[in-house]
């Protein structure tokens, strides 16, 4: 094997990249059978709602550029092209194949607590960022040949410049921790926000946005930093109150 690697270096690489390349529908197809099968079986619907996020399955895909990065050392003159364009898309399906199981695991908590009571899906929101700015670190390395750890530090230079960039994205995450951390507005409750017109039940709380379905049956969006910024009113302890 050894000699044919030697002898036809880029045939071999261009044929085990393609054969991976036609196998992964039919991997992508097979796995989704297979997963609804089980998931039809057990009846769970925490099982559904993580089949569900990860459809259709296209992690697969990265497999062929899996094989063509690390490969790549075959088809030289060309290697560092092929470990560029291969690199870009098997970070893309990687990543994209995390936030979707991020999504599923939120979905997890929002049936788990019946739609209510929920604060804490913001920090699945962080993870997303997180997993998109790790993807896009590992892109960069390869593409101007540093490690992963040299370009991490240098990037802590920058971080002056980074941080008034993504000024309002950093407040956001702040203020999901801290609305998280200390239960200040939960899914399901009542809130009075007089700055945005929001009078009404707490439908969703995001990273950026909180959605609020108002009495009159319309729809207010709170920018999630600015809600700890501004007069607002918790009617939480009074629905307890009335429950009981």
């Amino acid at each position: 094997m050894n000699e044919l690697i030697k002898l036809y270096p880029r045939e071999i690489y261009l044929g085990i990249v393609v054969i991976a390349i036609v196998a992964s529908p039919f991997l992508s197809a097979l796995f989704g059978r297979i997963a609804f099968r089980i998931a039809i079986r057990t009846e769970s619907i925490v099982f559904d709602l993580l089949i569900d996020s990860l459809r259709p399955f296209r992690f697969f895909y990265a497999i062929p550029f899996g094989f063509a990065f690390h490969l790549a050392y075959l088809i030289n003159p060309y290697a560092y092209t092929a470990r560029l364009v291969s690199v870009i898309f098997l970070t893309y399906f990687i990543v994209e194949a995390a936030i979707k199981s991020l999504s599923g695991i939120a979905a997890v908590i929002r049936h788990k607590s019946g739609a209510e009571g929920v604060s804490s899906t913001g920090y699945i929101d962080i993870l997303k960022i997180l997993v998109t700015l790790a993807g896009i670190t590992f892109v960069a390395s390869v593409s101007i040949d540093t490690d992963i750890r040299t370009l991490v530090g240098g990037l802590g230079a920058a971080a002056a410049v980074i941080s008034f960039i993504f000024k309002d994205t950093l407040h956001s995450i702040f203020a999901s921790m801290k609305i998280a951390s200390w239960n200040l507005i939960r899914e399901g409750e009542w809130i009075s926000v007089p700055s945005y017109n929001a009078d009404g039940k707490v439908e969703h709380i995001g990273l950026y946005d909180i959605k609020v379905r108002n009495w009159d049956l319309t729809t207010s969006l709170i920018p999630t930093h600015k809600v700890l910024e501004v007069a607002n009113t918790n009617f939480a302890s009074m629905q307890v109150e009335a429950r009981a």
